[in-house]
């Protein structure tokens, strides 16, 4: 539901294709919804001009270059006060962030640690035969991780 749920986002604001695949649609939901379009315009266009295949690999991998590219970030300031007018500023628009723009990742490495695996696929409707390594990854919107209580807004 939430791979259709991108597909629709990216229909109202793109001209290009649309991602055929749940699994392309899945992989884009690890991007904030604000870079979806233009991330996915940019693996339109290059795979046209490759005459290459769309995969959920080929959105990764631009994923992953898309944060490696990241400058770094300025030195933060400790000093106590500047940190606590930041924090105040994030926690603000946290509490009152839209759920779609803001994603909890949920880890194979701590579900497995914790002897989730089987409860999660249980919550999240997963095919049984699935099996959850320390590679799996999982995003689940605010709304979601709030109505399973593992988040909360302040």
């Amino acid at each position: 539901m939430e791979a259709a749920e991108v597909v629709r986002q990216l229909a109202e604001i793109s001209d290009k294709p649309l991602p055929l695949k749940e699994s392309h649609a899945a992989t884009l939901m690890k991007l904030p919804v604000a870079q979806r379009q233009e991330v996915w315009a940019d693996i339109v266009t290059d795979c046209q001009r490759r005459n290459q295949p769309i995969t959920a690999r080929v959105i990764q991998e631009k994923i992953q270059e898309l944060r490696l590219d990241r400058p770094a970030p300025a030195a933060f300031d400790n000093e106590p006060a500047t940190r606590e007018v930041l924090l105040s500023r994030v926690r603000e628009a946290f509490r009152n962030a839209n759920s779609r723009e803001v994603m909890v990742q949920v880890s194979g490495n701590w579900l497995i640690r914790n002897g989730l695996a089987e409860i999660w696929k249980r919550l999240r409707n997963m095919d049984k035969r699935m099996i959850i390594t320390e590679k799996y990854k999982d995003y689940i919107t605010l709304d979601q991780a709030e109505q399973l209580g593992l988040v909360q807004r302040m």
